[in-house]
Formats: C-alpha cells, structure tokens, sequence
C-alpha cells in the first residue's frame, strides 16, 4: 500500500487545500470533511480496499452503490446530493493534480430536488416585526439586528462578525466580509443607521464599551452575538407578531432580495448586493416575486 496516496490522505490534501488556497468558510470545509469521511466509512465497511490504497481505483459501479447505500439509509435528498458532491469536489482536485485520470463521482446523477422558494415576509410584516422592539438598550439593539439584516440582505454569519468599524453611519454604507473572505461594500438605510446609532449611544451611556474594533453587536456580558444568539432573538419577536410562518434570520435577507425586485431593482444590483457568486442563485427571487405578483393576480382581479 502507497501511504502517501491513500484515500485517506488524498483527502486530507483536499481539506488542506479548500481551506488554505480557496479559502471555504469553516462551514464548508467541517461539511467536506463531514462527507468524505462518511465516504470513507462506507469504502472500509464494503472492504474497497483498492480504493482505499488508491483513489484512482474508484468506479462508476462503487459510486452507484454508494448512492443506493445512501438511499437505504433513508437520507432527504438534499443530503445524498451534498454528499455525492463532496465526492465529485474531492475528484475534481484529484485530476486537477493529476492524481487521478477520470472522475466516477460526476457520472452518478444526484436526486432530483425539488425547488423550494424561500420564505420571506411581506412589508407590513417587516413593519410589524420592527415596531414590537422596546426602547432600551437591548431592544435597539435588537431593533438594530433585524434592520441590518433586513436593510442590507445580510446573512446571519456576516452580521454577527461585523465591528463598528464596519458600519459607516455618515456615508450609509457597511463593509461585509461574506463567503470565502470576499468583502463587499453595501448600502444601509436611514432607519437602520438611526437604529444602530440609538444603540450605539445607550450601550455607552451603559458604561459599556464601544471602540471601532469591537463587535457591533455584543450580549448583556459583552461578548459577541453568536447566529444562533441572533434566530433566539428573532424568535422572540416573530411570536410576539404572531406572524404564522417558518422565520430565520434568513428569511429577512429573502425579503430584502424579493422587495428590491419587486419595486423595480435590476437582478444585477441585486446579485451585488447579495455577494452571490453566480446570477442564477439571484434569480430564485424572480421566481419568487413572479408568485407574489401571480398570487396577487388571483386575489384582486375578477376573472382570476
């Protein structure tokens, strides 16, 4: 047995590399190790131990029962295709290395998703929702969380990473630091910035700190706020508007995105604004915002 081409070693390197060269949030990589190590459970257990010596001795055949092993297993689809594309991301390395000839990975079909639209709130919502916070020092912080979120189509991770030197209340713009370190610059509204400004004065007024490389956001002991810190705190305002619907911290960068589309913002902009890599992950919001105008449609004309 080779060591040094191992499977085992052979995706040690991928981890390596994801992380260090293309620099993958620690989400993707845990998910990639995740995977590749389920991968390897399954190749051991099936005794594949050409495979497990050499990668380049993987088949479509071992790929095909791999997905019907996954199957059996009793996996949402969405899981057996984020395996299987693990497999196929670890492949792609291993030819682009010349390790490997042939990637078997990428012969095998994933499940077929089906796509769901994400759930966003409409506008009287997100006025109902803003308008529950209290006037303390907690609930403008609270106020201020879910105007950012909403005000710049943040994901939770990029709002709870910010510092206050990230947010330029004078010019009306944060900078973002989102997937795979990228940094956009984006714009914030008036009562996002009154918001935060609010905040910011009664968490000094609190005798707590608030120096330009400090968390923006911060708990009652003064650390920052955690994502899931943020989804309790939305959590508690969603009951408190009785709004019937599955809410996330993402469902408010989901109706930024649907909002800016439906009152005339060009996908573009909007993919901008969003940090999406690719234009088609925007375009889920024309879709979206076709169903609100469709719904619409039914409801108001007479021959519906």
């Amino acid at each position: 047995m080779d060591e040094l081409n191992s499977f085992k070693n052979r995706a040690a390197e991928f981890l390596s590399y994801v992380q260090i060269e293309k620099n993958y949030s620690p989400n993707t990589i845990q998910a990639y190790r995740k995977d590749l190590a389920s991968f390897l459970v399954y190749l051991e257990e099936n005794h594949q131990t050409a495979v497990l010596d050499d990668p380049e001795a993987l088949s479509y055949i071992i790929m095909r029962n791999y997905l019907a092993h996954l199957q059996r297993q009793g996996l949402d689809k969405r899981t057996i295709s984020r395996k299987l594309s693990a497999a196929r991301s670890f492949y792609r390395f291993l030819m682009r290395q010349e390790i490997v000839m042939h990637n078997p990975a990428a012969e095998v079909a994933s499940p077929k998703l089906e796509k769901k639209l994400p759930i966003f709130l409409y506008p009287e919502e997100i006025e109902a929702l803003m308008s529950v916070t209290a006037e303390d020092l907690w609930g403008m912080r609270d106020r201020s969380i879910l105007e950012v979120l909403y005000g710049c189509g943040l994901r939770v991770s990029e709002l709870v990473s910010m510092n206050i030197k990230n947010i330029d209340c004078h010019a009306g713009f944060v900078r973002v630091i989102g997937k795979g370190s990228k940094e956009r610059i984006v714009p914030v509204g008036d009562l996002a910035i009154d918001a935060v400004q609010t905040y910011l004065a009664l968490r000094i007024a609190a005798g707590k700190t608030a120096g330009l490389d400090e968390p923006l956001f911060i708990n009652q002991r003064g650390g920052r706020l955690t994502d899931r810190s943020v989804r309790m705190i939305l959590n508690k305002y969603i009951e408190k508007t009785f709004i019937d619907k599955n809410v996330s911290p993402h469902s408010l960068r989901h109706s930024f995105a649907t909002h800016l589309l439906e009152n005339g913002a060009d996908l573009r902009s909007v993919q901008e604004l969003l940090g999406h890599k690719n234009i088609s992950t925007t375009q889920i919001y024309t879709h979206l915002s076709m169903t609100t105008i469709r719904d619409a449609y039914n409801k108001s004309h007479p021959r519906a």
